[in-house]
């Protein structure tokens, strides 16, 4: 073989196995979806679920009289949404894309809480006014929800990561 022939099979082999190589170096943000769904959500579910569920068992056509919706988002909804909201905010994603629909995530819990926190308002002062702006609040925060599902979801098949487990 001549030089000029061996130098470019030399430099065609050099990009093969660069190329080769970085299709084997693993992806950054499936590798921190992995973590983030299957470690950093799946550990604080249950708290969001308590205190989803103590609203619910409160409220529409659970609701009985604004003394036990008070007493019982007082003493359980409140609290467990709260150590919800520190333990979500406390999540640090490493990639951007992970960060991005995290913060979606957390926007959309707060927004939720501050409406939670409005019913309480609304039943001290009896204010119809005060219900009506929660509702807003809590249809904003489940858009929002469903807004950070929805980009999990999408950036989940993307980068082909899977629940561990089945959430709900």
């Amino acid at each position: 073989m001549t030089k000029p022939t061996m130098k470019k099979l030399l430099c065609f082999l050099a990009i093969l196995s660069l190329l080769a190589l970085s299709a084997c170096s693993p992806d950054p943000v499936q590798e921190d979806l992995m973590t983030y769904v299957n470690d950093d959500l799946m550990s604080i579910f249950e708290l969001e679920a308590e205190a989803v569920d103590s609203y619910s068992s409160v409220s529409g056509n659970n609701y009985t009289d604004d003394w036990t919706m008070y007493e019982t988002m007082e003493t359980v909804t409140i609290p467990a949404y709260t150590e919800f909201i520190e333990k979500l905010e406390s999540i640090r994603p490493e990639t951007k894309e992970v960060r991005a629909v995290h913060e979606i995530y957390i926007d959309a819990s707060n927004t939720q809480f501050r409406a939670m926190k409005m019913i309480l308002i609304a039943l001290e002062l009896q204010s119809y006014d005060k219900i009506l702006e929660a509702n807003e609040l809590l249809d904003e925060g489940r858009t929002k929800l469903r807004q950070f599902q929805d980009e999990l979801e999408e950036l989940m098949e993307e980068h082909e990561v899977e629940w561990e487990e089945e959430i709900l």
